[in-house]
């Protein structure tokens, strides 16, 4: 799973944390941290006496007044008598300190996919041959994937621009659309036909951003027995 979350990442090119933990709010602060991971509640236990007791948000505040009483850690934190932590604290960072033991239940407020999908990239450089727009494209097609297979969806069409320059100098998008013979949520399989069809792209001006939109979906089949 930290494998797969990695390279979804560095595919659309951006830089992850990763914590694991047996609870979301301890994870969150392992990653916070840069910690590590914690397989079981006594693992997680023994890395809350690395992490600094500002790190829970509701604790920030009182950093000088935690660390004024000898309280360094969340572990030293987690010691503190809960009603000297209520009084002068408040609820919520009891709250907080439940949930990343354990002692709380979590409720977390899920993301929800757009009900449609259009992204957008700007290249680092000036591109002046269509074929090498795949590279940033390959990031935009990795979150539609990921779009489809969220809500069950199987692509038909794709319409891709090419941004080229914009103001005084402005260019109207190179545009186009790629249907499919079948709909299809699979990453390579998009890739291949939209690098076949870059490859008979003719520019007009250099590229400066890609952008890409799912035109035209269905309800993904499932697998046949």
């Amino acid at each position: 799973m930290r494998q797969m979350a990695r390279r979804v990442a560095d595919a659309i090119g951006v830089s992850v944390c990763l914590g694991v933990a047996p609870t979301g709010t301890g994870a969150w602060m392992l990653a916070r941290y840069r910690c590590g991971y914690a397989l079981s509640h006594d693992s997680l236990c023994r890395m809350f006496e690395r992490l600094p007791v500002e790190l829970p948000l509701e604790a920030r505040k009182h950093a000088d007044r935690l660390h004024g009483i000898g309280c360094g850690t969340v572990a030293d934190l987690l010691r503190l008598p809960r009603s000297g932590v209520k009084k002068r604290c408040g609820v919520e960072l009891l709250h907080t300190l439940d949930r990343a033991t354990g002692s709380a239940p979590e409720i977390h407020e899920w993301f929800e996919m757009a009900p449609t999908f259009e992204a957008r990239v700007e290249l680092p450089d000036r591109i002046e041959h269509a074929e090498a727009c795949l590279f940033a494209a390959r990031r935009l097609i990795v979150q539609l994937t990921r779009w489809l297979s969220s809500r069950q969806l199987a692509l038909r069409k794709l319409a891709a621009h090419l941004e080229h320059e914009r103001g005084r100098s402005a260019v109207e998008p190179t545009t186009f659309e790629i249907a499919l013979a079948e709909p299809t949520w699979r990453e390579d399989h998009i890739v291949r036909l939209l690098k076949e069809r870059l490859t008979r792209v003719e520019l007009v001006a250099a590229v400066m951003a890609v952008r890409i939109a799912a035109d035209d979906v269905t309800e993904a089949e499932p697998p046949s027995d």
